[in-house]
């Protein structure tokens, strides 16, 4: 006979609590194995995502890190600290030289969709504007920047 609903979500919590204890040592294996126990019991757990997709970057693996941050913005699209850890890992990759699809473009639009979530949210304009000065494109890196001033 299959465990209950109310058992699953306790095993998942379990494992969740167990996972985070792992990260914050910094034994980022373990906390991944245990995060997928959470999402085997789970899929829809966007903090097992979360977690998982910190543990990975943590790791250098940026593109399980990547997926996992757009599961929970599948998940709850509206998941601005999400959308922020992506466009980090996103930069995090160019950084290492090691991509195909240049990821400052992935980070922009990843800001680009924090600020359609939050007109007013200044990181975000200033990160956008940061981006778009490294990639030349002057007049509208100030226009980010003007932005991120009027939200102080």
């Amino acid at each position: 006979m299959g465990r209950s609903t109310t058992e699953l979500r306790e095993s998942a919590e379990n494992y969740f609590n167990i996972a985070f204890s792992y990260y914050e040592k910094g034994d980022y294996e373990k906390a991944i194995e245990n995060y997928d126990k959470v999402i085997d019991a789970d899929p829809k757990n966007e903090k097992a995502w979360f977690g998982k997709g910190a543990a990975l970057k943590e790791l250098d693996e940026f593109d399980g890190a990547i997926e996992c941050y757009k599961e929970v913005t599948d998940i709850n699209p509206k998941n601005v600290k999400a959308w922020f850890s992506m466009a980090a890992v996103f930069e995090k990759l160019y950084e290492s030289g090691d991509w195909m699809i240049p990821p400052f473009i992935e980070a922009i639009a990843c800001y680009d969709k924090i600020i359609e979530l939050n007109p007013k949210n200044k990181d975000a304009w200033q990160a956008k504007g940061r981006l778009l000065e490294e990639l030349g494109e002057k007049s509208d890196a100030k226009k980010c920047f003007k932005m991120a001033k009027k939200s102080d």
